[in-house]
Parts: structure tokens; sequence; C-alpha cells
């Protein structure tokens, strides 16, 4: 697991303006002897989904067009036993990096995708690190919702909702960003360096970005 986390947001400040913009940059919003968060800040509210099925509000970057970004970065610290020893020591037990891909559609903001890398000082389940997420269902379906309290629903919504549980799995579920699986590897990497990390958050949203011009194109 990686350690300096401080010289990790430097140079990630530094190579984040070139790929996203000059002015999106993380930002230490909270901190204390268990914890530590940074996220970046933009121009615009949306709703944040999370896989525990909570949500927040939080401030969305528009990056290009309708497309609009968060990153969080949150680190939870434990103290621990060494083995075979008595003192108790401090040690970083996850970190955790979050990036939401958002749409404006119509007047409203939606999630469409998140990308995601866990990394804990301890094994816990098989879930893939990194992974994607897909939360366009669910930020819809809601999107709807609020359309019709405001312009009346006219039947609409009884439509849909008993539509809602047809793909409700989708949410749960952790699509692995590198298998390995040809090569007979797991699908669960840790990050052994800081330029892991860097390197990582830098290719994702490269990708994304020509992903989303691509889609665009055709």
């Amino acid at each position: 697991m990686i350690e300096n986390i401080d010289s990790i947001i430097r140079n990630l400040n530094q190579r984040l303006g070139g790929i996203v913009g000059t002015d999106f940059a993380l930002d230490k919003v909270s901190e204390s002897n268990a914890s530590r968060i940074f996220q970046t800040h933009g121009n615009a509210l949306a709703l944040n989904r999370l896989e525990d099925g909570t949500t927040g509000e939080v401030s969305v970057y528009n990056w290009f067009g309708e497309y609009y970004i968060f990153m969080e970065i949150k680190i939870l610290y434990g103290v621990y036993v060494p083995k075979g020893k008595r003192k108790v020591r401090d040690r970083m037990e996850q970190i955790s990096v979050s990036i939401s891909v958002f749409k404006k559609i119509s007047d409203f903001i939606i999630q469409i995708f998140r990308a995601e890398w866990d990394d804990y000082a301890e094994a816990t389940d098989g879930h893939p690190q990194p992974h994607w997420h897909f939360t366009a269902d669910t930020a819809l379906s809601r999107t709807f919702k609020e359309y019709a309290q405001r312009c009346g629903d006219n039947g609409f919504m009884q439509i849909i909702a008993p539509k809602e549980n047809d793909i409700s799995e989708l949410k749960e579920m952790h699509f692995a960003m590198n298998g390995q699986w040809a090569k007979q590897q797991s699908h669960i990497h840790k990050m052994e360096s800081d330029s892991d990390l860097i390197s990582w958050i830098g290719g994702v949203l490269d990708t994304i970005r020509k992903e989303i011009r691509y889609a665009n194109a055709t």
C-alpha cells in the first residue's frame, strides 16, 4: 500500500490541470486521526450515488460539453500491533479512489458511471480492484420521479415503476477494470506505489474522455 499521500496529491494536481482543466484540483476537505478526505470542486451540484445505496450532493466540474466529473480520495487510518511487538502503531488501513462521471440531461445532471480502486491493508472481499460501477439506471429513475413531481406524471410513473427492478442488480456489480484472466491472474490489484495510482488516474481520465467523444461521434 502507498504511504506518501501528500506527495501523490501534489503530483496529481499537476497532471489533472492538463487532463481536465487548469482549475481542477484535489483539495483536502476533512482530516482527523481516523481519516483524510480529498475532493475536487466544480461549478454545479449533483447527487453522487455510492454502492451502499447512499447519496450525497457534491460539487461537479464541467469537463467538456454536457459532461461533468467529481473525484474523491479517502484514506482511513487504524492502529495495530506488529507481529512480535508490543507497541501499537498507526497505519493506513484503506485508501479508496472514486471518479464519478455525470451527464447533463435537460435540467438534470445525472451520474452515469463511476471508476473506483479500493486498497486495503488486510485482505477483505473478492471484488475486482480497480472496477467500474454503472449507475445511470438509478439516476434516470430519480430524474423521472423529479420530472413527474414537477410536471405531473399522468400515469407515467405507474408505467415505469414496475420496470425499475428489472436491472436493479446492475448498480451492485463491480465490473473488473484489470481482470488479467487470460493470464490466469487475479482481478484484485493493490496500489504498489505512488506512480501506480497517479498513472491509473491519468489513464482512466484519458480513456473516459476518448471513449465519450468516440461514442458521440458515431
